[in-house]
């Protein structure tokens, strides 16, 4: 299939060779094209085709498929209880509140869309041919409820302790990736430039920034060396004897003097 979106591919492609294809068909060349997804093997194929089907794609294509709006309802209160049960017993002092603030930056669409993009999702979501042209399939909201539609169809398919591994599995990547401590209540006292950067990156560009670091000396002390990065672009970089504090700065400047801006201008993306 080469690189061709699946979209594209079955709009284009699959349906001009099968002018009499039925739900079956679609399904039995979804498989095909994905036999597994996070390391996981579907028992019921049904739900994957499921959960990769946008409403656009369902609509355009007929067949009576099933749209994600239903697993995506249901993935999203098995994530919120995987999410809560993870940060509930690694903070046993922490009050509601903060509880609550620690999973809404860990669960929200920003996040939940970069994990999406890092898994490559965006390729293999099933959208119309309008959608294929709008290049809906890098929307921040199709991508999080894609992410969070695959986490319903696991868990209807499996159970709730299997797809509780493999969400902490996901999460854990996706930190090593973007290099930040996701379980972390220090990040509540700097969520607000990191989250609210990460928030524009994301509808701009479709990216998060990263956050990389070298220890360095100073005489006797030792200190960081912190770099803001969009792709493998560098925007900022400060050293200071807070990695945390750091990472807290360069948000905050990258924001106050739109630093990010120079990203589109010069067209790294």
């Amino acid at each position: 299939m080469s690189s061709t979106r699946l979209s594209e591919y079955f709009i284009n492609e699959f349906f001009a060779f099968n002018k009499n294809a039925e739900a079956c068909d679609v399904q039995a060349e979804l498989n095909s094209k994905i036999p597994s997804i996070f390391n996981y093997q579907f028992k019921n194929t049904a739900l994957l085709l499921e959960a990769f089907t946008h409403k656009s794609f369902a609509h355009e294509v007929g067949l009576g498929l099933k749209n994600n709006e239903r697993l995506e309802f249901l993935g999203d209160a098995v994530l919120d209880l995987i999410i809560s049960k993870k940060i509930f017993r690694l903070f046993g002092e922490s009050k509601e509140g903060e509880l609550s603030k620690l999973r809404s930056t860990l669960v929200n669409e920003a996040t939940l869309s970069h994990i999406a993009l890092t898994n490559k999702l965006d390729s293999k979501i099933l959208v119309g041919k309008g959608e294929i042209k709008g290049r809906g399939f890098t929307k921040a909201s199709v991508l999080s409820d894609c992410f969070e539609a695959l986490v319903g169809a696991i868990f209807e398919d499996s159970s709730f302790d299997e797809v509780e591994k493999i969400v902490i599995s996901v999460f854990d990547k996706y930190a090593a990736t973007v290099g930040v401590d996701l379980y972390s209540l220090d990040t509540l006292k700097d969520s607000d430039p990191k989250s609210k950067l990460q928030e524009i990156t994301m509808k701009e560009f479709k990216l998060t920034p990263k956050y990389e670091s070298e220890e360095v000396t100073s005489g006797k002390s030792k200190q960081f060396k912190v770099s803001i990065k969009l792709q493998d672009k560098v925007l900022l970089t400060e050293t200071n004897i807070s990695k945390k504090k750091a990472m807290q700065n360069l948000a905050a400047k990258v924001l106050k003097d739109k630093i990010y801006k120079n990203f589109n201008k010069e067209g790294v993306c």
